[in-house]
């Protein structure tokens, strides 16, 4: 990163929003990748040329030098104006575009630690990145936004993904956390949107593939994928019991049949290609985490682990789940039935906010302090 860093980054975002306008809306995380990096080996070599006396351009009688006085000066320090652009993870609500911009940057600029997969496809077309932080043999998933209104997972898992690697790529401590030695034993792979349609939907004004009468007041509280289903109802365990009907729906439809959604097959695929320890798949609301249900009951090391989220992010424990009404078709559910190994529900925000202002307070509305350490409990 150098002095030249704020007016890079502005060139990449309206380079990708050229691309966008005349390059299709879907591109492959590859050709975010490419533009990035053809970008910044650009720059490198502009700076260069700056930097050496020998390299300055050479002006004829009919030739003016070009005026850049009106170029902005973003080297100044002072960023204290409204106009600063926010943290990432903080005011700013993440779109679909903005989030595969930022993970092809990290995955630029911190090649060791950061590698870039597709998951899959979502209902609509949408590739859904996987990302692979670290290089342990020992494997973890994590997982955000499978329901599309809960916005502030996506500013969560992105802002975790972005400080974990800086500060292992750095070698520096983290709340007393040596990331860099737990991602030479550990990959953490990361699902930060799930259901990239529902979020566009729910947060962009998108048109799903299916419309009811009252979609637009519907898309606070919009859950489903883009074919109506909610992906946390979609899941092979109860799914016969699971609260919900059958027909497409902004909330509560469980799909036309157990696995029926493109991203819930997807993230079986994942876990049955790999042997990870544990999931966390993150939701939006009550600051708590459903750690078990009645029917697979305790699994090895969920209660130790239970009990460190307790302790060190504060999250509130309920007791185990057990209508499967309620836990039916469950991503979580399903992954400790399967594997018999810890499978999370963790809910980020605190309840005294509304989901409304969770970005506007975001540190305080999911008490990020603490919480921000939750990936990272019992891998030392």
């Amino acid at each position: 990163m150098g002095e030249f860093d704020m007016k890079k980054w502005v060139w990449i975002v309206l380079t990708m929003l050229l691309f966008f306008a005349f390059g299709g809306c879907y591109s492959s995380l590859g050709e975010w990748e490419d533009r990035i990096r053809q970008y910044l080996d650009e720059e490198s070599s502009d700076m260069q040329s700056a930097k050496d006396p020998d390299s300055t351009p050479e002006y004829g009688e009919n030739e003016s030098i070009p005026d850049i006085s009106y170029v902005e000066d973003f080297s100044a320090e002072d960023s204290s104006t409204e106009d600063s652009v926010p943290e990432p993870g903080m005011e700013q609500m993440y779109t679909y575009t903005g989030m595969m911009e930022e993970l092809a940057e990290l995955s630029i600029l911190y090649p060791e630690l950061v590698r870039l997969d597709t998951l899959g496809y979502s209902a609509m077309g949408r590739e859904i990145p996987l990302v692979k932080l670290g290089n342990g043999e020992a494997e973890v998933l994590y997982v955000a936004a499978i329901h599309g209104c809960e916005f502030s997972t996506v500013n969560y898992m992105m802002r975790c993904l972005r400080e974990y690697t800086e500060t292992a790529a750095a070698w520096e401590s983290y709340g007393g956390y040596n990331i860099a030695e737990i991602l030479q034993n550990y990959t953490f792979y990361i699902v930060p949107m799930a259901n990239p349609d529902g979020f566009e939907i729910s947060n962009h004004e998108e048109e799903p593939l299916w419309l009811c009468p009252d979609l637009e007041a519907a898309r606070y509280d919009y859950s489903c994928n883009g074919n109506g289903a909610n992906l946390n109802r979609n899941f092979p365990i109860a799914w016969e019991e699971a609260e919900g009907g059958t027909q497409p729906d902004a909330a509560m439809s469980k799909g036309a049949y157990e696995a029926s959604e493109p991203e819930t097959q997807a993230l079986i695929q994942l876990c049955e290609e790999h042997d990870f320890e544990r999931m966390f798949s993150f939701h939006n609301y009550g600051h708590c985490v459903y750690w078990q249900d009645t029917y697979s009951g305790s699994v090895p090391g969920d209660a130790e682990l239970a009990e460190l989220l307790e302790e060190v992010c504060g999250f509130y424990l309920p007791d185990a789940t057990s209508d499967p009404v309620r836990y039916g078709g469950g991503f979580e559910n399903w992954f400790r039935m399967r594997y018999n190994r810890p499978g999370f529900c963790v809910e980020l925000g605190l309840l005294e906010y509304d989901t409304s202002v969770f970005l506007s307070d975001f540190e305080d509305a999911v008490a990020w302090y603490s919480t921000r350490y939750a990936m990272l409990l019992g891998l030392q």
